[in-house]
């Protein structure tokens, strides 16, 4: 196999199948014409990020004229802490399977948002970022990320398009009947806008710290942090009971998306494919953490009670499910701020009581 004529170079955070398209780009080739040339048959049906074998990653880095660790860190095993616990685990195939379901499902969605901002400074290359269950802002632009398609409000990167050349960062969704392709271009697509200072950026890069560094202690898998968990348990009663004013401040237009996913049950049906909006995603998580950060158990269940209306013993009675939360479980920590949360007595302050008597 020769080396390709064009040398390529990845930018910083790339994701594998968006590096694999730029060259593409650069030669003039179909995706399904690349993978011939590099002797990869099936890769057209196979995520590169979640799924590439130990032969493919050395054989694109012979090709691009990078190393095997370079290519490697553009896929899912870069989410991943450098321990035994996420050791990808070739199989019979020669295939890695990345650690499913306890990682990949909660860490790796099947599409990605973006940034429209990034799209276009990057020359529509994807970020691998984008791909976190967890990614919700861009640190960089200051603005939510997207989730779908405003043309055909599909959700990017899902699709595998082996026999066209697409522009970079445009749309890969279906258009039309007969297997058209949307090709709408999203770096136009405008975001919402958050304050540099936004608790929703904050809790975005505390995210990202966590993800990085902190791992529950298994033998055999890895597994989220304790603090993920209960992030993940009290993001999920903030989004089925929280106060929607308080939630609607973080982010405007959020509290409409979570009275809608309330009244829907929409991520009940499909919870393993469905997005969680980055509208429900950013402010709830935020909340979540400020409760976390709390100095005390009384001061936590203090503040918790402000943003859940309903009584605690009704809050995880409840048949909505959503993606992020299928392995989450309370901490020591949770259980006993939800145990205050049921017993204590809460005066509300002065100017509370004074609106109530108001009224």
């Amino acid at each position: 196999m020769r080396t390709l004529a064009l040398r390529v170079p990845a930018i910083d955070g790339e994701a594998l199948d968006s590096w694999v398209e730029a060259c593409c780009r650069r030669h003039r080739l179909t995706l399904g014409e690349f993978y011939r040339h590099m002797s990869m048959p099936g890769a057209g049906r196979r995520d590169l990020v979640t799924g590439v074998s130990r032969s493919e990653i050395e054989r694109l880095a012979l090709a691009g004229g990078m190393r095997s660790a370079q290519i490697e860190s553009m896929t899912v095993s870069a989410m991943f802490p450098e321990t035994d616990g996420y050791t990808v685990t070739p199989v019979a195939t020669d295939y890695q399977v990345y650690p499913r379901p306890r990682a990949g499902f909660w860490l790796v969605t099947r599409s990605s948002r973006f940034c429209p901002q990034c799209l276009t400074e990057d020359g529509g290359r994807w970020q691998l970022g984008w791909r976190s269950r967890w990614a919700f802002a861009c640190r960089r632009h200051h603005c939510l990320l997207v989730d779908t398609c405003p043309q055909c409000g599909s959700h990017p990167r899902r699709r595998r398009i082996t026999q066209l050349r697409l522009r970079g960062g445009s749309c890969d969704g279906a258009n039309g009947r007969y297997g058209g392709v949307c090709q709408f271009v999203l770096g136009g697509v405008q975001a919402t806008a958050l304050d540099a200072d936004s608790p929703i950026l904050c809790a975005q890069a505390r995210i990202d710290t966590l993800l990085r560094t902190e791992r529950d202690p298994s033998p055999s898998t890895w597994a989220p942090s304790p603090l993920l968990h209960d992030v993940a348990y009290l993001a999920r009663q903030i989004i089925l009971a929280g106060d929607i004013t308080q939630i609607d401040c973080l982010v405007r237009g959020s509290g409409a998306a979570i009275l809608e996913l309330r009244e829907t049950g929409d991520m009940a049906r499909n919870s393993t494919r469905n997005f969680v909006s980055s509208f429900v995603l950013a402010p709830t998580i935020a909340l979540a953490l400020g409760v976390l950060d709390c100095a005390g158990i009384d001061e936590a269940a203090r503040r918790l009670h402000e943003l859940l209306p309903l009584p605690a013993e009704h809050l995880h009675c409840t048949n909505l499910h959503l993606e992020m939360n299928a392995w989450a479980r309370r901490s020591v920590q949770v259980e006993l701020i939800w145990n205050r949360l049921r017993t204590a007595e809460f005066v509300p302050d002065s100017s509370k009581r004074l609106i109530r008597r108001s009224n």
